[in-house]
């Protein structure tokens, strides 16, 4: 038997009760439609919301940490140093690349206001981009006031030496009262001696450079060439000058922008060890700076990326008191934001100055 579909009949009424409850009817000629689902779309804005909202709160706490200069204290043991240093503390600062902490930075003299601190020790990097030195030299008068100030430049600073003379920024420096180390520096106290001293003074093979310089002084046909050859024959007679000063029981603490490598550190301890050592003494410490800490970090995780270490290096690398063989490194996670890495500010990772504290123990 031939079966025809009444026409009366509504074409939608097989549509299950689940179905019909979630979705809008509507009439047509007579039938009962509905209307296609519709995307609710309240709960991922709200997600995406909370998103933003946690963003926003996060980097306005950043904002805040930023304006706040961090001042650690550090103990670094030194075995067989003389007791008179014990207690002898060095204000360490670094990568400043023309930072400002309130006007002629009094952030930063506010933060060191109730240290005690024997010495500031500067490991580069102190100019940004602009090239304006004036931050740099309010950080000296800020912090260096009482106590002797101590530098050395980064790869990012213009070069100590410009043409016929010395770099504007660093004479600057020294009218201010600061020491450009670029021969060894001695401290003397209570009857023991410390020496500090520029890292490219460490393998330096004297006769070797003496040679150079004095060819060149000989031959040079500019104002420039004569300035750089006669500044460096003279560096080189203060440092062999220290070279016949020191002594085994003195200390001796190295200014370096960047760390000493573990390659660098095997090679000074192996030439000590066979007693054929070209090394201008045995080192204590190193200070150095460079990796501003990672610049970008996150809680609990660290350094979010740092170049030559990776993602997520850890902060055992970059900043902190660090081991290499026998010899203790402490690198500082520095003031300003370094340029050319992203992100271009310091997340997570507060402006921050170290007290490092030499003590006699283990």
């Amino acid at each position: 038997m031939n079966r025809r579909t009444d026409r009366n009949r509504n074409p939608y009424g097989h549509i299950p009760a689940r179905y019909a409850v979630r979705h809008k009817p509507f009439d047509e000629e007579g039938y009962v439609m509905f209307t296609k689902p519709r995307r609710n779309w309240r709960v991922p804005l709200a997600v995406v919301l909370a998103v933003l909202l946690l963003i926003a709160g996060a980097l306005g706490v950043n904002a805040v940490l930023n304006r706040i200069v961090r001042v650690e204290t550090v103990d670094v043991p030194l075995p067989g140093l003389n007791k008179a240093l014990a207690g002898y503390t060095i204000l360490h600062a670094s990568d400043l690349y023309g930072a400002r902490f309130g006007q002629e930075q009094q952030t930063l003299a506010d933060a060191v206001a109730d240290a005690r601190y024997n010495i500031v020790c500067i490991t580069g990097d102190m100019l940004g981009p602009d090239g304006d030195p004036t931050p740099f030299y309010e950080l000296i008068e800020a912090v260096g006031r009482q106590t002797p100030v101590l530098f050395v430049t980064g790869e990012n600073d213009p070069a100590p030496l410009d043409g016929a003379s010395m770099a504007l920024y660093v004479q600057g420096a020294q009218e201010r009262g600061a020491v450009y180390l670029d021969a060894p520096y001695l401290v003397e106290t209570g009857g023991a001696r410390l020496w500090f001293t520029p890292e490219d003074a460490l393998s330096l093979n004297l006769d070797a450079a003496r040679a150079t310089y004095t060819q060149q002084l000989e031959s040079a046909q500019n104002e420039a060439t004569r300035f750089v050859a006669t500044y460096q024959l003279e560096r080189m007679d203060r440092i062999e000058e220290a070279r016949a000063l020191m002594q085994d029981e003195d200390a001796c603490i190295v200014l370096s922008h960047r760390p000493l490598s573990d390659s660098f550190v095997r090679a000074m301890t192996t030439t000590r060890t066979q007693g054929v050592s070209s090394f201008l003494a045995t080192i204590d410490l190193v200070l150095s700076g460079h990796y501003n800490g990672g610049q970008a970090r996150l809680p609990l995780l660290g350094p979010i990326y740092v170049s030559g270490y990776g993602l997520f290096p850890g902060t055992g690398a970059v900043e902190g008191l660090i081991t290499s063989g026998t010899l203790r490194q402490h690198v500082s996670s520095g003031l300003g934001v370094r340029p050319n890495v992203q992100p271009p500010m310091r997340l997570f990772n507060p402006p921050s100055m170290t007290l490092v504290r030499l003590t006699d123990g283990l």
